[in-house]
């Protein structure tokens, strides 16, 4: 008999338990929708198809496919013309990409891409 009073009780403080759980709101829910101020930048490294005082246009390609971008420009960046490889730090701005730093890169070639092998000398051997 002490055996099913003890089983009743416990699941008097199962069920007991369960329904002060569910009674209790969430607040997990409004931490994830509370903006903390902070933007995410990304990157985009591309060529520039098209550009002016507010807008930049590049190419980019990323395996094998082309994507075009078009982003608003904080700052008007004067130093940067067609057929420049830029490197765009954007972030995303009320459903616009706004660039917030372009800095133009520099492509250096590769030589063993391109098939040319370097001559260089073999390395002294330590024995002498």
């Amino acid at each position: 008999m002490k055996k099913i009073w003890v089983g009743m009780a416990g699941v008097f403080f199962l069920l007991a338990v369960i329904a002060v759980a569910a009674d209790q709101p969430t607040t997990r829910g409004a931490a994830i929708t509370t903006n903390t101020g902070k933007t995410t930048r990304m990157n985009a490294t591309g060529k520039v198809i098209e550009v002016s005082t507010k807008a930049i246009k590049i190419e980019r390609t990323i395996k094998d496919n082309v994507e075009i971008m078009e982003f608003d420009l904080e700052y008007p960046s004067a130093h940067i013309s067609l057929n420049d490889s830029v490197k765009i730090e954007y972030s995303i701005k009320e459903g616009r990409l706004s660039a917030s730093r372009v800095n133009k890169i520099d492509v250096l070639k590769n030589p063993a891409r391109n098939g040319e092998k370097t001559k260089g000398e073999k390395p002294a051997s330590a024995a002498k």
